[in-house]
C-alpha cells in the first residue's frame, strides 16, 4: 500500500531517516507522492510559458541529496527550493537572450567590410589597454587557437575556471571597445593582423586567417571544415559526450535521480589538448536550461549532434556515455550502429541498467556480455573493496598484471564475451541484488574491459568515478588520454 502526502508529513521523522539510511523502496514511494506536488508548486513559481519538467526534477534531485537536512516544514522547503531554481533559469534566460540579440544584430547586418574595418583598428586598441594576463588569455585562445584544455593545463586551472577567466577577459574587451561596436563583440569578425600591432601579435603578420580577438563559443564552426577528426597541423579526437535530460527523469535502484551533470562529471579531469568535445544529445533537450549549464561548465564547445542520428555519431571518433542509467531506445540503435561502423565507445559504469534494463539485446552488446544484472553494497553506497590487474594492457602502461586496487564495490555483474578481455576486476564473487533483477546473476564485477563490437572498440569501466585508476601514480593522471587514444584505433 503507498504511503500519502499526509503520512509523509506525519511521519516526517521516521520517513526522512528511512530515505537517509537508503531504503530504496520508501524513497521510490515518496518521489511518487511529492512529485505532483512539486509539479504544481514549480508551476506556480515559474509562471507560464516556462517549461516545468527540469525544474521538477532538479527539485527532487535536490531533496533526495539533502534530505537529511530537512528537519521540519517539507513543504516550505519544497517551495523555497523552487522558487530559487526559477530565479536561476530566469537569470540564464536573461544571458542568454542577450547573447541571441547581439548574434542577430550582427548576422543581420548589411555592411560587414565597415564593422571589419572598424574592428581592425579598435580591437588592437583595446587589447593594449586590457590587462596582460587578460591579454595574453585572449591572445592564446582566439589568436593562436589553442583548446581550453591546453591553456588551463598550461595555467594550472580547471577547464571552468579557464573558461571563466576568458569569459572576464572578453567582458573587459567589451568594456573598452567604442560604444557601436561593443554590440558585435564576441561574434565572428575577421581580423587582420596588420591592424593589431601589439607586441604579442607581430609574429602573426604574414598569416591572413586570424579570427577576431572577440570571438566566444564558435569551436562548433570550425567542426564541419575539417576533415574527420583533425584540425590542420595538429590531430584532434573529437569526443560525442552524450549530455542527457530523459536520464534524469527515470528512478535510480534507491529512488534516487540523476543529476543533470552525473553523465559528464569525468571530463573535469580531462587536460588533453588534441581532445574537442562535442555535446550528443536528445533531440530539442538544448532548450532546457540545465543541459545548456552542463555543456556551458564542462566546456563541451564542439557542436551538437542527435544522439538518434546515426549519421551524426559516424563523424565522431569516439563517443563518450558518463553514468547514465536511463537512455532512450533510439539513442541506443543509434549508437549501436555507429560503434559497428567504427566509432570507439567509452562506456562507464550503468549504461541503460534501469532504462531499458540489462534485459536489453542492445545494452549487453555495449557492455560486450551475454547477461549481466546489478549489485549495489548492503552496507552502503559504493563502499571501497578490493581489486585486482589481471593483466597489462595499453589502457593501464605501468600497472603489472597482480596489482592490488581498491575499486568502488558497486557494480554491474557479468561474464565478458570471449573477445572481450577483463583487464581489472574486483576480488570475489557477487550476485545482483536489486529489486530489478534480485539473485538472477552471479559471478565477478568485472571493473575495465576492453574488447570489439564491430569494427569499433569498446571500453566499459564499471565504476561511477575512474578515480581509483586514474589517480594511481604509475598512470600519473593520464589514463583517460590512454583510453580515448586506445579507442581511436580503427580495428
Amino acid at each position: 500500500m503507498g504511503i500519502t502526502l499526509e503520512e509523509v508529513e506525519r511521519r516526517w521523522e521516521e520517513v526522512r531517516a528511512g530515505v537517509s539510511a537508503g531504503d530504496e523502496s520508501l524513497a521510490g514511494e515518496v518521489v511518487l507522492v511529492l512529485r505532483p506536488v512539486v509539479g504544481r508548486i514549480c508551476k506556480a513559481a515559474a509562471g507560464p510559458g516556462v517549461e516545468v519538467d527540469d525544474l521538477v526534477q532538479e527539485v527532487l534531485d535536490r531533496f533526495l541529496h539533502r534530505v537529511e537536512t530537512i528537519e521540519h516544514g517539507l513543504l516550505g522547503w519544497l517551495r523555497q527550493t523552487a522558487r530559487n531554481l526559477v530565479a536561476e533559469h530566469h537569470r540564464r534566460r536573461k544571458t542568454q537572450g542577450q547573447h541571441a540579440v547581439r548574434l542577430a544584430t550582427y548576422q543581420q547586418s548589411q555592411q560587414p567590410s565597415r564593422i571589419a574595418e572598424a574592428t581592425l583598428r579598435e580591437t588592437g586598441a583595446a587589447l593594449r589597454r586590457l590587462p596582460a594576463e587578460q591579454r595574453a588569455l585572449i591572445v592564446t585562445r582566439f589568436i593562436e587557437g589553442k583548446p581550453l584544455r591546453e591553456i588551463a593545463a598550461s595555467t594550472g586551472s580547471s577547464i571552468s575556471t579557464c573558461t571563466r577567466r576568458i569569459q572576464d577577459a572578453l567582458d573587459q574587451l567589451v568594456s573598452v571597445m567604442p560604444s557601436e561596436l561593443q554590440a558585435y563583440a564576441g561574434q565572428e569578425d575577421t581580423i587582420e593582423p596588420a591592424a593589431l600591432d601589439t607586441a604579442e601579435l607581430r609574429l602573426f603578420r604574414d598569416r591572413d586567417d586570424l579570427h577576431a580577438a572577440a570571438q566566444f563559443v564558435s569551436t562548433a564552426s570550425r567542426s564541419g571544415s575539417h576533415e574527420h577528426g583533425a584540425l590542420p597541423g595538429r590531430e584532434l579526437i573529437r569526443v560525442g559526450v552524450l549530455v542527457s535530460h530523459y536520464a534524469t527523469t527515470v528512478p535510480q535502484y534507491q529512488g534516487f535521480f540523476q543529476s543533470f551533470d552525473q553523465g559528464v562529471a569525468t571530463l573535469g579531469n580531462l587536460s588533453d589538448p588534441r581532445i574537442e568535445l562535442v555535446a550528443v544529445v536528445e533531440p530539442d533537450s538544448l532548450v532546457r536550461p540545465n543541459i545548456e549549464a552542463v555543456i556551458r561548465d564542462y566546456a563541451v564547445l564542439g557542436g551538437m549532434l542527435d544522439v538518434t542520428n546515426t549519421e551524426d555519431l559516424k563523424s565522431l571518433d569516439l563517443i563518450h556515455l558518463g553514468d547514465t542509467f536511463a537512455i532512450l531506445p533510439a539513442a541506443l540503435d543509434a549508437i549501436c550502429e555507429a560503434v559497428r561502423s567504427g566509432v570507439g565507445l567509452y562506456n562507464e559504469a550503468w549504461l541503460g541498467s534501469v532504462v531499458p534494463g540489462y534485459t536489453d539485446r542492445r545494452v549487453l552488446d555495449l557492455l560486450l556480455t551475454d547477461r549481466a544484472g546489478s549489485y549495489h553494497v548492503p552496507e552502503g553506497h559504493d563502499l571501497p573493496r578490493p581489486g585486482t590487474v589481471l593483466r597489462e594492457h595499453p589502457l593501464i602502461p605501468g600497472l603489472a598484471k597482480g596489482t592490488k586496487l581498491t575499486v568502488g564495490g558497486c557494480g554491474p555483474v557479468y561474464a565478458t564475451k570471449p573477445d572481450a578481455v577483463t583487464i581489472i576486476k574486483q576480488d570475489g564473487y557477487y550476485q545482483s541484488n536489486t529489486y530489478l533483477d534480485r539473485g538472477t546473476v552471479r559471478g565477478t564485477i568485472p571493473v575495465l574491459v576492453a574488447g570489439t563490437l564491430g569494427r569499433g572498440r569498446v571500453v566499459s569501466l564499471n565504476q561511477n568515478t575512474p578515480e581509483p585508476i586514474a589517480t594511481h601514480p604509475a598512470l600519473r593522471g593520464h589514463f583517460m588520454s590512454h583510453v580515448y587514444s586506445w579507442l581511436t584505433r580503427r580495428c
